[in-house]
């Protein structure tokens, strides 16, 4: 046989022959240079020999009535013909190995279907897993828009326009500011790239003091949200640290608007 590699010798059978005592000499040799070669199949034919073992001993069922009528039959015959020397022994011999090696097969096979039933359960089991955990995130990116949409819906919600400073000329940024629900949004129509370090930041000015209504993605065209600050007079957009700030970096003020009444 011509030198095979891994990939064909498992594909080959032979390591299921040479378990089931079924392979040639030098298919056995085969096997044993490869598991000599290769702990993973070494160990696979200890694997499947032990299982072969356990599941003759666990599912083992008992032979028909005629398989044990039979098997008798050829022992008597040998018995009769004990004078005719190594012929009748051979042919009892192959008649009770064929038997053996039918029902091993038959158990091996078994093993293996169930094994890769297991496996199918398995991976149908996680697809399952998968297949819901996606859901639920479906679901809740729907309440969550469902949300957004009620909130912008509301006749509540305010729009409030938030214009570019001399920072900042062409930032344009929108805000959706709502008393009732106590809720504030943000959409990015036009901001500068932020510099490398930098996070934009949103402030709310309430009786000259700025209070923190939350770090925002100056690229994210999405709505976002915000803190909603009760009594805020302005809205102000600055460049900060990423990570934020505690007090507003007012030279590098990007985009400011009112809240109104």
């Amino acid at each position: 046989m011509d030198k095979m590699d891994k990939k064909t010798f498992l594909e080959s059978g032979l390591l299921e022959q040479y378990v089931l005592r079924i392979a040639t000499p030098e298919e056995e040799a085969i096997v044993e240079e490869f598991a000599s070669n290769h702990p993973d199949i070494a160990a696979q034919v200890k694997e499947l020999q032990t299982a072969l073992e356990l599941y003759a001993k666990e599912q083992s069922v008992p032979p028909p009535n005629s398989l044990k009528g039979q098997i008798m039959s050829e022992i008597t015959k040998f018995n009769q013909k004990s004078t005719s020397g190594s012929r009748g022994f051979n042919f009892s011999h192959g008649i009770l190995l064929a038997i053996c090696l039918g029902l091993g097969l038959a158990a091996f096979v078994a093993f293996r279907s169930q094994k890769m039933l297991k496996n199918e359960n398995a991976n149908l089991h996680a697809a399952y897993n998968l297949l819901e955990e996606n859901c639920l995130e479906q679901q809740d990116q729907a309440k969550a828009i469902a949300a957004q949409l009620e909130m912008l819906r509301a006749p509540e919600t305010r729009h409030i326009d938030l214009s570019g400073t001399p920072n900042a000329p062409e930032a344009q940024v929108r805000v959706y500011w709502n008393q009732a629900s106590e809720k504030g949004m943000l959409q990015v129509q036009n901001l500068p790239i932020p510099p490398k370090g930098k996070t934009y930041q949103i402030w709310a000015d309430v009786e000259g003091e700025m209070i923190d209504a939350g770090i925002f993605d100056g690229t994210n065209s999405e709505l976002q949200p915000i803190a909603f600050i009760s009594n805020a007079e302005s809205l102000n957009i600055t460049l900060e640290p990423e990570g934020g700030s505690k007090h507003p970096t007012v030279a590098l003020l990007q985009a400011n608007g009112l809240v109104g009444s």
